[in-house]
């Protein structure tokens, strides 16, 4: 099923769309990529000096304020192929070795501050890709959807302190939330 990239609900990115601050930027676009099916990652940062300082040792620090931000699709790039990391006790392998998500996808939205008005205004983006995106129904188990809550977190750390088993922590939790629980792996095993 295709989302209508004209409906008045999906927001689509245009140059020259401005924003009050970095922060609703980022915000918007991770909300339009998690609309489509993919997830971006924080690319190239520029920098602009906004004081400098001098401290008691009479060294300068530079308070950096954001300039420009790009944001790439998180399969943008290629990675170098990890070697496997050894554990020197046993000779087990410790890190997996799977193959990268990277396709040199070409994705990207660059944005500038605009320092008479404060706001961030889109500069230029390409917002093709060269990989499929992840349906709706698969979108739960996507990166920037298995974020914790800090509650729930603390909730797992007590019910394991406590003794309870891994089983009986999934059930609780699926039980009080649904289905959609696949985080839930990721902190109990941690401990």
């Amino acid at each position: 099923m295709t989302k209508d990239l004209t409906s008045p609900q999906t927001y689509q990115p245009q140059v020259g769309d401005n924003f009050k601050n970095h922060d609703e930027f980022v915000n918007k676009i991770k909300s339009y990529a998690r609309n489509l099916g993919f997830v971006i990652r924080l690319g190239k940062v520029e920098y602009v000096n906004t004081t400098k300082n001098k401290n008691t040792k009479e060294q300068e620090n530079i308070t950096k304020k954001l300039r420009k931000r790009t944001l790439l699709c998180s399969r943008a790039g290629c990675s170098e192929p990890k070697e496997y990391i050894l554990d020197n006790e046993n000779s087990n392998i410790k890190e997996r070795n799977r193959k990268s998500q990277r396709c040199n996808c070409s994705f990207y939205i660059r944005a500038s501050l605009d320092s008479s008005n404060g706001l961030w205004y889109i500069i230029n983006m390409n917002l093709t890709h060269n990989h499929q995106m992840v349906d709706e129904y698969h979108r739960f188990f996507m990166s920037n959807e298995r974020n914790i809550p800090d509650d729930v977190k603390q909730r797992i750390a007590l019910l394991r302190r406590a003794g309870v088993d891994v089983p009986t922590i999934r059930a609780i939790l699926k039980e009080e939330f649904g289905d959609c629980v696949t985080w839930i792996l990721i902190i109990i095993h941690k401990d």
